[in-house]
């Protein structure tokens, strides 16, 4: 298909002949009763544009589009194929004519009972969570939505242009009288250049509002947009079987004692933990603290609005717009994990994300890598006790400042403009540079619970 430059409207020309010959040794042909012109001007009228179908397949429609981009007309052909599949439709909760207020004074009823051991956490848990779907269902049912792709640079009044031009089309391919035929042609340029300005403009202030955010992940996702380079697929016979991919990921964390090099012994530890809080002030330990109402709301109302959820399907959004009504109940929640030293069972439960490592063959399980999504709740819970166990580390200077990852305000960056400096300043001094690099597979599934324990301890962390 496309612009081949050769009138179809004279067949007397040679060039059209053969054309026409090369399609048929081809076994394609144009399946069309009548060849309308797709290129109109003052003072020709021709078809330059079609599309050629293997003689398989049967043309349901072949017809000449109003749609103008240039000073061509597209054609547009449907055709049957034998497998065609549909998209299923994306199933969601619509919070279109949900009553904020009223979802909001419901969630806030909720009432939960005091926590004394981790059972009773569990058993709360699981009850506000019930409350919580039984209200979104009420309030925010699912609903499917279809699979569209919006261009978010063609705004209302650009497609209101792009109407006007298609209208001024069809007066073309329909225009009689040399006057009109005129008068259509000037207004189409004129539109065309209007169109362009508006979505280039459009274009520009979203690049600009993207970029300048500082936010990389909107900024990346406006760049595939802009670009229309999407991630790259591949066909399902060369994807790894979901079970093979199961039982890979599953062997990894195989709980088999005789799989594991240094067994813990919990008696060394607890010694080692008495002898750390012997040597340390008791103002020196660290210590959970446990949340107020305000630092729950700020973890709640500071949730990223299109964070992944977990297995407990409670959306982001709720959690950060709702956030004043639940707070109570999730600092209860909180502080009750803290106090017992249990973090709930639920929370412990992830949805694991296979994910393309882009090197290898992607029929390989081992060049794919696990993600798991925990629940948003359990993740806000790490998030308060990381902070705390942050401020610890840094006032008693624990973590050096040789490491960089990890560390709030600190980067690899950072790291490589600090090391770069040393280099230079050892290279002028005349010196031999020399770097030590260790790229560790599985970084996190070699690090030694024993140790990790012991090292916890001697710093105050029992």
């Amino acid at each position: 298909m496309g612009d081949f430059n050769c009138n179809l409207a004279r067949a007397d020309l040679s060039t059209t002949q053969n054309l026409l010959q090369l399609l048929q040794l081809a076994n394609t042909g144009i399946q069309s009763q009548e060849l309308r012109p797709t290129r109109i001007s003052l003072t020709s009228s021709s078809c330059l544009d079609f599309i050629a179908v293997d003689h398989s397949l049967l043309i349901s429609d072949y017809s000449v589009s109003d749609f103008l981009i240039s000073d061509h007309h597209p054609i547009t052909a449907s055709f049957c194929i034998p497998l065609q599949t549909t998209l299923n439709p994306i199933i969601k909760r619509s919070f279109k004519a949900t009553n904020f207020l009223e979802l909001g004074t419901r969630l806030d009823n909720i009432q939960l009972l005091p926590i004394y051991d981790a059972h009773q956490l569990d058993e709360q848990l699981s009850v506000w969570h019930t409350n919580v779907i039984s209200l979104l269902d009420e309030f925010a049912p699912f609903r499917q939505y279809p699979r569209v792709k919006k261009v978010t640079w063609v705004n209302r009044d650009t497609r209101a242009l792009i109407r006007l031009r298609s209208s001024c089309s069809r007066k073309l391919r329909n225009g009689l009288d040399i006057n009109v035929t005129g008068q259509c042609l000037d207004q189409i340029k004129s539109l065309n250049r209007q169109i362009k300005s508006r979505i280039r403009a459009t274009l520009k202030n979203q690049a600009g509002s993207a970029l300048a955010n500082k936010q990389s992940k909107k900024a990346w996702n406006f760049i595939r947009k802009a670009t229309f380079s999407q991630p790259k697929g591949s066909n399902s016979n060369q994807l790894p079987e979901i079970s093979v991919v199961n039982n890979y990921f599953g062997d990894l964390v195989s709980s088999d004692p005789s799989q594991m090099t240094t067994p813990i012994d919990l008696t060394s530890l607890a010694s080692n933990s008495a002898e750390s809080s012997d040597s340390l002030d008791s103002n020196d330990m660290f210590d959970i603290h446990p949340l107020d109402i305000y630092s729950t709301f700020d973890l709640l109302h500071h949730v990223k609005a299109d964070s992944a959820m977990g297995p407990d399907n409670i959306p982001a959004f709720l959690l950060r717009k709702w956030a004043v009504f639940i707070a109570h109940n999730i600092m209860h929640l909180f502080n009750a994990s803290i106090a017992i030293g249990a973090f709930p069972t639920e929370w412990k439960k992830a949805n694991v994300l296979a994910v393309y490592k882009k090197k290898g063959a992607k029929s390989e399980v081992s060049n794919y890598r696990p993600i798991s999504i925990l629940s948003i709740l359990g993740r806000l819970l790490e998030r308060a006790v990381a902070s705390q166990l942050q401020l610890y580390c840094d006032h008693h200077n624990i973590i050096p400042v040789q490491q960089f990852g990890f560390r709030k305000n600190s980067s690899c960056e950072l790291s490589l403009l600090v090391d770069l400096d040393n280099w230079q300043n050892e290279a002028s001094l005349g010196h031999l540079v020399g770097t030590l690099l260790i790229d560790l597979a599985k970084a996190f599934d070699s690090v030694s619970h024993p140790i990790l324990l012991s090292d916890l301890a001697n710093v105050g962390c029992s």
